[in-house]
């Protein structure tokens, strides 16, 4: 279903969760006490991890990244294989969002979203921790979420600082200083 298969975005802090519960039953058990003291770090390290994760609203955190990009309710239950191809791509993108990598790379992530799913991961993007990599078409899209534009010409890279309005207005006076120095 929709639901499971955002899940699985989850699948690693669902067993740290189990593993962490697991651990508290071996405490409980352990009569050794440099025993105990070792499994009392690890879980409270666990812990630590879980809380970083926010671990304890997997639900909420599921539900509101679906109904984000354009999910009903309705919807969540309903089996993958009957999503149109614009849905599987919303589900995609939701289980990139939910995995929480270091790295996410979007290629065009506002096609297949409408007005109010586009808005909902501008927000989403500008308020996350994670580094992104964004290539789009969109230049308002641009413009919300990146602090920086690299412009890929001739087989450079040529990195400006700002949005894609800054981009523009800072290579446009880029190649005015290269035109007069050309003169």
């Amino acid at each position: 279903t929709v639901w499971d298969e955002a899940h699985a975005a989850l699948a690693a802090i669902a067993d740290l969760a189990q593993h962490s519960e697991d651990l508290a039953h071996a405490i409980g058990a352990e009569t050794d006490d440099a025993e105990r003291k070792r499994l009392e770090q690890r879980f409270e390290h666990i812990q630590h991890q879980l809380q970083h994760h926010d671990a304890y609203n997997l639900d909420y955190r599921i539900e509101r990244v679906l109904e984000g990009l354009g999910f009903a309710k309705s919807t969540f239950q309903q089996e993958v294989d009957k999503l149109s191809g614009g849905q599987q791509n919303r589900l995609m993108l939701a289980k990139l969002l939910l995995a929480e990598p270091d790295l996410m790379l979007l290629d065009e992530p506002s096609n297949h979203l409408d007005i109010d799913a586009t808005q909902w991961l501008e927000e989403f993007l500008i308020a996350s921790d994670q580094a992104i990599l964004v290539v789009s078409h969109d230049r308002y899209f641009l413009d919300r979420v990146t602090n920086r534009t690299l412009e890929l010409y001739q087989g450079t890279t040529e990195p400006y600082p700002g949005n894609f309005t800054q981009y523009k207005r800072l290579k446009a006076e880029r190649l005015e200083v290269q035109r007069r120095t050309y003169q």
